[in-house]
């Protein structure tokens, strides 16, 4: 089965329908159906985090989704240890000219030790790193170059 890797960019905005993404997210979900879709703790963290002061609704909404992704079978959740830490904080010290977070570096080991090679997100510093990132503008060619007005 093909895996594909999800940042957090791309949880946030199937659980926010105002997020920018909303509508590509969607459109990716349903491309990438049958894929095992690979995630980690850190990414998991990071989710949280984006609705922890948004208040009430949306610190449930989270917790709701998190549930969901605990439980499904087709999203496989690598935990995070020291191991991880470390070695996301080694591609961190190597990158000083790059402004990746040392969520991105642990999401870049992951997929490398899985042959990873699409990630559900726009983030371009994934692109930087040789990824695909599934979400990014140059994925969705029709909002590239909408079609002119009638």
């Amino acid at each position: 089965m093909k895996s594909v890797f999800a940042d957090t960019s791309y949880w946030v905005a199937l659980t926010d329908r105002e997020d920018s993404l909303y509508q590509t997210a969607g459109e990716r979900s349903d491309l990438v159906g049958s894929c095992l879709i690979v995630t980690s703790d850190a990414v998991l963290i990071e989710y949280l985090a984006t609705f922890a002061g948004r208040g009430e609704y949306w610190r449930k909404q989270a917790v709701e989704y998190v549930d969901k992704m605990l439980k499904n079978p087709q999203v496989q959740i690598v935990p995070d240890t020291h191991q991880p830490f470390t070695t996301a904080f080694d591609l961190y010290r190597q990158r000083p000219d790059k402004e990746y977070s040392l969520v991105d570096c642990d999401s870049m080991n992951i997929m490398r030790s899985r042959s990873i090679t699409e990630v559900l997100t726009e983030d371009h510093h994934f692109k930087q790193e040789g990824f695909v990132p599934l979400l990014a503008e140059e994925q969705n060619p029709e909002k590239q170059n909408p079609p002119p007005p009638p």
